[in-house]
């Protein structure tokens, strides 16, 4: 199965010879959606799952399937397919096939040897959060967020019967070794086994106050370990459904797993890393806390048990608070780091390009600033260590400096070059009642063109412009009654415009401070709160961003001059091209639409992130598009229309 896989990996990277730019020919590449040239990042982290053979690991994402080699990190291939973010993957126990669960509603099967997806079982109406295969491996057995439990075919996919006595979602299914029982957790905080063939019902298991997130039979069967928000775990006897609680503290358990000789029993927790306990009599061996590790939700054991693979990151889509999004391989006796095999990223909050177009940044959810070669889409740095969830990043105009802006209030300025902060603004309020505390929004700032002023927005309603040089304040603009979440500097920077959730769109004198207009229309026009603006490169529009719709404004008079439909959720971001001739917008339906700005006429869909799409921006040539989502990752896409080829003539 590993050479197959490795004679795949070079068929993957031949077929990304051809394409026309300078991306290096790695995984960038892979699986890549129409119109699309790289991806970067790896998308967050849902589940993983070793192989039989401990070769591989398979680690599901929000882009996909990554399968690594186990022994040295090496990407081997992305399985991808799914519509939305994978949740939860399982290899057949003779590791001819991985199944995988996802958030379009679906579970797939893909041949392990060629990497081609064989078949789809269709049936779940929610989410699948998890899949396992019956130890002969003539079963797959899946829950789903529709508190039900599907029996499927494990060779063709024909789904065999449902399970409905769950009163909440089923988070976790886990056969007994000698595949007798099948086990299900709930949301509904109760533990149930079931006929492993038949599906009739055997017994309950209670006591849980809490969902129960994961469940794990102990290698010769007699126990089953349960993981709980409540937050408990708990060994239970499975003849007598008695139970003997090991843990008690704040922070709920994520996952359970046993070592495969069964004596330790290992637990992942939000907050507490990774726990090994004695599996006979409950007592804690030994805590692995690590600052790599922060805050992680999954683990799982090598088939050999030397291994524990553990994966921070929450589940796709979701806030993530890591610091770093990792798959780390620790020896399962010490604790000892072995191996990062990869590093993912929270959600991607912002992305501009320096000005000299050879430097992608981008802001994260998981609090860290990513600065990417774009001529190679390799990662040059990482500036982290901050406050809040989002990071909202600009460059200054002569590309020296980098301001970054949080959700705690958090403004700072950051060379370029070095790295090295240079200073840090006087924070606005860090209220709990601020919506930025809460990723509501990414809190925006922005530099003039001339990069002497920086202007930021706070959970107070106003905007602050500082002297960019000194980090002194320089004026502070009040007038919005709600939330203020866009800011865009007009080309000449004598005018900056602000949208706010109070409906209105204002622009303001950068030399006085003054207010200039306040759009006539805005509040009969606009029915959704502002989430995004962007001037023309003339300065003649303003265009805006509110609920699925975008409307262009006159620039001098506020004038509402065309609406802009076809996305069906909110627009997250909007950008003109350099040459003023297209719009670009992102939105939370997950596409990016490209519209002609000067008819408004939809010209293009783009589609292929799993979640909402938070940025997009145009590099400095227009060449290429950028965008960055919530799937956690920034996809790069050539704007060049597609080619067609010329139809042919009997």
């Amino acid at each position: 199965m590993k050479k197959t896989l490795i004679s795949m990996l070079g068929l993957l990277v031949v077929s990304t010879l051809f394409l026309q730019n300078s991306f290096a020919q790695d995984y960038t590449r892979w699986g890549l959606p129409q119109g699309a040239i790289a991806r970067l990042g790896k998308g967050e982290i849902g589940d993983m799952a070793y192989s039989p053979d401990g070769s591989q690991l398979a680690v599901a994402s929000s882009v996909g399937i990554w399968l690594y080699d186990a022994h040295t990190g090496v990407e081997m291939a992305l399985l991808n397919g799914h519509t939305d973010y994978v949740s939860c993957v399982a290899y057949s126990p003779d590791g001819n096939t991985l199944a995988s669960g996802s958030a379009d509603y679906t579970i797939r099967l893909w041949d392990t040897s060629t990497g081609w997806y064989k078949v789809t079982l269709k049936g779940h109406t929610r989410e699948v959060n998890s899949v396992a295969y019956s130890p002969d491996g003539k079963t797959l057995a899946s829950g789903s967020g529709d508190m039900t439990i599907r029996l499927w075919d494990a060779e063709t996919g024909q789904h065999k019967r449902t399970i409905e006595e769950h009163t909440g979602t089923v988070n976790s299914v886990a056969y007994s070794p000698d595949g007798k029982t099948l086990a299900s957790g709930s949301g509904d905080s109760t533990i149930r086994l079931w006929h492993g063939v038949t599906g009739h019902h055997k017994r309950t298991l209670e006591g849980h106050t809490k969902g129960v997130h994961s469940l794990a039979y102990s290698p010769d069967g007699s126990t089953l370990a349960s993981g709980s928000g409540d937050p408990m775990i708990r060994l239970w006897d499975v003849t007598t459904g008695q139970h003997k609680d090991i843990r008690e503290g704040y922070s709920g358990v994520d996952s359970v797993a046993f070592s495969p000789n069964g004596r330790t029993l290992a637990s992942v927790s939000g907050s507490l890393g990774i726990e090994l306990w004695d599996a006979a009599t409950g007592q804690l061996k030994q805590s692995i806390v690590a600052y790599e590790v922060g805050l992680t939700d999954s683990l799982v054991y090598s088939p050999d048990g030397s291994t524990i693979a553990i994966g921070g990151g929450s589940r796709p889509g979701q806030i993530s608070r890591k610091v770093f999004l990792t798959i780390q391989l620790r020896d399962a006796t010490n604790g000892l780091a072995k191996r990062i095999l990869a590093r993912h990223m929270g959600a991607v909050a912002s992305v501009a390009f320096s000005p000299n177009g050879k430097t992608l940044a981008s802001g994260s959810v998981d609090t860290a600033i990513r600065l990417w070669d774009f001529e190679t889409g390799r990662l040059k740095q990482i500036f982290k260590h901050f406050d809040g969830e989002f990071s909202s990043v600009t460059w200054s105009s002569d590309g020296r400096m980098l301001a970054r802006g949080s959700g705690g209030g958090d403004f700072s300025l950051w060379d370029a070059e070095t790295g090295q902060r240079k200073f840090t603004l006087e924070k606005h309020s860090e209220s709990l009642h601020n919506p930025y505390r809460f990723g509501l929004e990414g809190q925006p700032v922005v530099f003039s063109p001339d990069g002497n002023t920086l202007a930021s927005a706070s959970g107070e309603n106003t905007i602050v412009l500082w002297d960019a040089v000194t980090g002194q304040l320089r004026w502070s603009l009040v007038g919005h009654t709600g939330l203020v979440t866009s800011l865009a500097y007009s080309p000449d920077g004598r005018t900056l415009a602000s949208g706010s959730w109070d409906k209105t769109i204002r622009l303001w004198d950068t030399e006085t401070g003054r207010p200039k207009l306040i759009f006539s229309e805005s509040l009969s026009k606009l029915t959704s709160r502002l989430t995004c603006l962007a001037y023309s490169p003339n300065g003649g529009t303003l265009a805006s961003g509110s609920g699925a719709t975008i409307r262009l404004w006159d620039a001098e008079t506020g004038q509402h001059k065309q609406t802009l439909e076809g996305h069906t959720y909110t627009v997250k971001s909007v950008e003109y091209s350099p040459d003023g001739k297209t719009l670009a917008s992102g939105s939370s339906d997950d596409t990016i639409r490209l519209w002609d700005a000067v008819t408004g006429q939809h010209k293009r869909t783009l589609e292929g992130h799993t979640n909402a799409v938070n940025t997009v921006a145009y590099s400095p040539d227009g060449m290429t598009l950028v965008s960055g989502s919530w799937d956690g990752t920034i996809l790069l896409w050539t704007t060049q229309p597609p080619v067609v080829a010329p139809s042919t003539s009997r």
